[in-house]
């Protein structure tokens, strides 16, 4: 792969963590399970018969 730019060129690009950046760490109220949502889990319950 070849570059067209120079490596000394400010094109402003922000750094990769700051771009994705996970931001469930910083708001980790929730205790993993996404329960509280109106939308199916993908996940069925097993009732005994």
């Amino acid at each position: 792969v070849k570059l067209l730019i120079k490596q000394d060129d400010d094109l402003g690009i922000p750094a990769y963590d700051d771009l994705f950046k996970d931001e469930d760490d910083e708001n980790s109220e929730d205790s993993g399970n996404e329960s509280e949502g109106s939308e199916p889990s993908g996940k069925r319950r097993r009732f005994d018969e």
